[in-house]
């Protein structure tokens, strides 16, 4: 059996066995942190999807895009619910018409409407959003809990679905003196249960790497606003687990903080991260088929400005158990700020310095409205350091307006970049005027330096100015035979 094929078949080992993890502690969280039903089988309400009548004309940009897939529900629903005051009502969940006429619905509800049974209006719940999102199909649209503990079931509809993966839910309080529902004043609560032993509801929020963080808020009801008595947050913090839990009814109770201890060193976390490409090289001078992981968060971490679901991006190279190098070894999570490494691909082992050792190479970026970013990355052993090191220039990324690509010139590998200088009042995907910088190893500086630069004569558009590039390339060739050279063996 080849190294290649061992180290294929221990990634899909561990790849299928951190699916099966994934999903069982997804399971076990579904079901003991959330306690949601089947979306059909609300407990104590009679529900029905109603559905959707009208002409279909969705496309790609007709009604609510959502990050997930979520449960079709244009044509509204109906709960019936009764109260043990013998009040039978019905819950009208009202579908949101779209802005501009069409004869399809945006798949959200604008209100809520609360009659008796026979169909006189009570009154309307609605939400400062103005509407309420269409769930995942496993998640349900109305939750009948008692959470004040009356007797009285209240109602908590669905708000939204966050990253990586919580639903949030706001809560209407049955008042039995007037038979209506009263909004619960406090925060949205994401997967909430109810403890009816401790008389709370406990709110707890998935803040990433595989559930391994969180935070998780207990509450008590208390004249018809939520009040925190106890907060709990795993966070990571100086490369380890913390667990902290306060005593929120004491505030001069001190906070109680431990370490967590870590899942046993595989090289990475097989529960957070999952393999989109390997390879095997001898990517260290001396060293023999050292293992290279490309990974990606098995969570959502980010959306792009279309809201398709971005996966934070991680590499690793070991041999053994013994880990050379790691892009990062902090979880991946969703956070406020750009996530400037997702999407990860185009794994390649290749010499790109001339030294007859290759170097290792992705690109991963980000996407926005209007134009993407994927940098390059060049991992280079230095040998003289004994470790690796991204050698990659800033401008070794590809954009909507420019890229990087490798040539052999003269023998010796070059990249070649091309990037738009946008000048004022250009449009985002017009003519420009275009930079190009031809960059080669150098071995004593140890970095890439640039040996030619020009720019383009008249602005080009996304397709001329790489045709333009290529009819530079004996200018190229003349330079590089000036200021190139091939770079010495390495130390073995």
């Amino acid at each position: 059996m080849t190294d290649a094929t061992r180290f294929d078949r221990r990634i899909a080992k561990s790849a299928s066995t951190s699916r099966v993890g994934a999903l069982g502690r997804i399971a076990v969280a579904v079901l003991i942190l959330v306690s949601v039903p089947a979306i059909a089988d609300i407990a104590r309400a009679s529900c029905e999807i109603l559905p959707f009548t009208a002409p279909e004309t969705r496309g790609d940009h007709d009604g609510a895009y959502y990050w997930y897939e979520a449960a079709e529900m244009r044509g509204g629903a109906e709960c019936a619910l009764n109260e043990p005051d013998g009040s039978e009502l019905v819950l009208h969940f009202v579908p949101d018409e779209p802005l501009a006429p069409t004869s399809s619905r945006f798949n959200q509800f604008i209100r809520i409407d609360v009659t008796t049974k026979d169909g006189r209006l009570l009154q309307r719940l609605d939400d400062d959003r103005r509407v309420f999102d269409s769930p995942p199909p496993s998640m349900p649209y109305l939750r009948v809990d008692d959470v004040n503990f009356d007797g009285y079931p209240d109602v908590g509809v669905f708000l939204r679905f966050e990253i990586p993966g919580n639903a949030l839910y706001a809560y209407w309080l049955f008042d039995p003196a007037t038979h209506r529902f009263v909004r619960l004043v406090g925060p949205a609560l994401s997967n909430p249960r109810v403890d009816a032993g401790a008389k709370a509801v406990i709110a707890e929020s998935n803040d990433g790497g595989a559930g391994k963080l969180f935070t998780r808020t207990t509450y008590r009801v208390r004249d018809g606003r939520l009040e925190a008595i106890q907060d709990e947050r795993q966070r990571w913090i100086d490369g380890r687990y913390v667990h902290e839990t306060r005593n929120l009814a004491d505030q001069e109770a001190p906070a109680k903080s431990d370490l967590v201890p870590d899942d046993p060193p595989s090289g990475y976390g097989t529960l957070q991260w999952r393999v989109v490409a390997s390879a095997i090289g001898n990517v260290v001078p001396g060293a023999k088929g050292a293992d290279v992981a490309l990974l990606a968060s098995r969570d959502v971490t980010n959306l792009s400005g279309f809201d398709v679901p971005q996966y934070d991006a991680n590499l690793v190279i070991f041999d053994g158990e013994r880990v050379l190098y790691r892009l990062r070894a902090d979880p991946p999570r969703p956070s406020s700020g750009a996530h400037d490494c997702s999407e990860p691909n185009g794994l390649a082992l290749r010499d790109v310095t001339g030294d007859g050792v290759p170097e290792v190479m992705f690109r991963c970026g980000q996407s926005g409205v209007s134009d993407f970013s994927r940098q390059l990355h060049v991992l280079h052993y230095d040998a003289r350091r004994s470790r690796f090191e991204d050698v990659a220039p800033e401008d070794f990324v590809d954009t909507g307006l420019g890229a990087v690509q490798w040539r052999a010139v003269n023998g010796i590998p070059m990249a070649l970049t091309g990037h738009a200088q946008w000048g004022d009042g250009e449009g985002h995907f017009g003519a420009h005027y275009y930079d190009y910088t031809a960059y080669c190893w150098d071995a004593r500086a140890g970095a890439f330096t640039a040996a030619y630069h020009a720019k383009s004569d008249v602005k080009l558009d996304v397709v001329e100015w790489r045709h333009d590039l290529e009819r530079r390339l004996p200018a190229i060739r003349a330079v590089a035979r000036k200021r190139c050279r091939s770079a010495p063996p390495p130390h073995r």
